[in-house]
């Protein structure tokens, strides 16, 4: 499914209509310094409450949340236009961002402040070419 220039990828478990969770992909321009560059960005990516975690049965790199997002990265591999893969991440969400995503490479580049909408977000970075 595209919505606008992202994609998005809608995971169901095997023969049920039961969601297991989502992720999407499209482009970006990020500014850095004085000038901006192309990347992608994973703008969306969750999994459903009834699924995280799961499955137990399976060790930790098999789980859903961690299949749904290697999938995301992967698919920004498999585009070879962007070298660069960013994602936002609320500041609160403390866990992801010192341990779910630097798991997959990524490292912290900057807060950001939405004063709009009164939340502070992590902007983390990842090298495609790692």
């Amino acid at each position: 499914m595209s919505i606008g220039e992202s994609t998005v990828w809608l995971f169901f478990e095997n023969n049920s209509q039961n969601l297991i969770g989502y992720g999407s992909l499209g482009p970006i321009n990020i500014p850095v310094g004085d000038k901006s560059i192309e990347a992608w960005l994973i703008p969306y990516f969750g999994v459903s409450t009834n699924f995280q975690g799961q499955p137990k049965s399976v060790d930790r790199r098999y789980r859903y949340a961690r299949r749904i997002f290697q999938s995301l990265i992967d698919e920004a591999k498999l585009k070879e236009t962007h070298r660069n893969l960013f994602l936002y991440v609320d500041f609160e969400n403390t866990k992801a961002i010192e341990s779910f995503y630097p798991d997959f490479g990524f490292a912290v580049l900057s807060t950001e402040i939405d004063e709009t909408a009164g939340r502070t977000w992590i902007l983390m970075h990842r090298d495609l070419a790692d």
